[in-house]
């Protein structure tokens, strides 16, 4: 797991990661050239209850180090005074994933030592504490979807796909802004004006979204975490976390 040193705080974070979950200062990118004014966005929705927006292009706001204006979780779009934030939930999410995952990678580079010294052992103990901290992990994730009912409201997402629709659906995959290596697999109705504002969008492009996170497999009575990641093996489930979700 490749990863890039905080100029602000010192920590470590994952490579494709725009933002440290220490301190939450985002990591310099290049700047692009244009902003998008807020009347300019366009609402893309079919109930006035959710709304997904998209933006065609936004601007980082890079501080320079040792500012103390809070920056953390915040994204300019039109000028200096105006901002769309991070939700704490999302900022959450990012915080466990990232954290899970730096552990778990430790440990399998300590499994890889010990399978290469030939020491059963070792290897065995790391191997044991991966799948702790995965489902770990997966337990933190549950518990956290939990409290608002696996909703999510005013996800910062980046387009990774969208599909060709069938007769009921359109599913678009997108990854939180804070989680690069995180997939959120979003369903959709395949008709409504979203089809005309999906139809514009590429991959890259910056969307804030909101729904609700899909249940794999339900806890019982006695059990409330349910399972939301569904990636087949353990180690596929930390190096890339996959999720499916519906727009409402």
């Amino acid at each position: 797991m490749c990863s890039f040193h905080c100029g602000s705080c010192g920590a470590d974070a994952f490579r494709n990661a725009t933002c440290c979950s220490e301190c939450g200062v985002r990591r310099p990118a290049k700047i692009p050239s244009g902003s998008v004014p807020r009347e300019a966005r366009q609402p893309l929705s079919y109930t006035g209850v959710l709304r997904l927006f998209f933006l065609s292009s936004v601007l980082f706001f890079l501080p320079s180090h040792g500012s103390s204006e809070p920056l953390s979780g915040s994204r300019q779009t039109a000028g200096p005074d105006q901002y769309v934030s991070l939700p704490e939930q999302e900022i959450r999410f990012c915080e466990i994933t990232y954290s899970a995952g730096t552990k778990y990678f430790d440990l399998a580079r300590k499994a890889k030592t010990a399978r290469d010294n030939r020491n059963g052992i070792l290897e065995s103990e790391a191997q044991k504490a991966m799948t702790a901290i995965a489902n770990e992990r997966n337990m933190d994730i549950s518990n956290l979807l939990q409290q608002t009912g696996l909703s999510f409201e005013s996800w910062v997402v980046d387009l990774l796909e969208i599909e060709a629709p069938n007769e009921t659906k359109i599913t678009f995959s997108v990854s939180p802004s804070c989680s690069k290596d995180t997939i959120i697999h979003i369903s959709a109705p395949a008709k409504g004006p979203h089809i005309a504002t999906l139809s514009t969008k590429q991959k890259g492009d910056t969307l804030i979204v909101s729904g609700r996170f899909d249940a794999r497999e339900a806890g019982s009575k006695n059990q409330k975490p349910v399972r939301l990641e569904g990636s087949i093996t353990e180690r596929g489930s930390m190096e890339e976390p996959e999720y499916n979700a519906t727009l409402r």
